[in-house]
């Protein structure tokens, strides 16, 4: 996930320079803490940079989740706002920390459906938010809680 995450910020970076330098400006010395799952990682941005780190000093934001939510909410079995107010996806931080992460996300999913590279990049994705589904999930995401990633 945290690869995937990285490789489509360099996408974003090469051929979006714009979408990622506004990003990265918007997200300047925040840490994100990511859980998705088993895996963790950070996220670090910079002016100009956006890094996918497994280790470092610690995040003002935690998003915690898991791969099958993130699969529901790619596919629009759920929400993202549905998602949040169900705590199927948790984000804990300083408001302004939270409003930036907003923006940040905002500038990435725009300058990410404008990048070729990136519909082979959520295919990926997919596979890797399939590898943890239940054959039998109930429509529009009900069964996810907190404690069901």
């Amino acid at each position: 996930m945290g690869a995937l995450l990285a490789e489509s910020f360099l996408a974003l970076s090469r051929e979006l320079p714009a979408q990622h330098a506004l990003m990265c400006e918007q997200l300047q010395g925040r840490r994100v803490e990511v859980c998705v799952g088993a895996e963790r990682f950070f996220l670090g941005f910079a002016p100009g940079s956006a890094r996918v780190e497994s280790a470092g000093p610690p995040a003002e934001v935690l998003l915690l989740t898991g791969r099958r939510v993130l699969a529901d909410v790619l596919d629009a079995r759920l929400s993202l706002t549905r998602a949040v107010l169900t705590d199927a996806l948790e984000v804990v931080g300083p408001l302004p920390s939270l409003m930036a992460l907003h923006d940040g996300l905002v500038t990435y999913v725009h300058g990410a459906v404008r990048c070729p590279s990136f519909p082979p990049l959520l295919a990926r994705l997919r596979a890797v938010c399939r590898e943890d589904a239940a054959p039998h999930s109930p429509p529009g995401g009900e069964a996810h809680g907190s404690r069901e990633r």
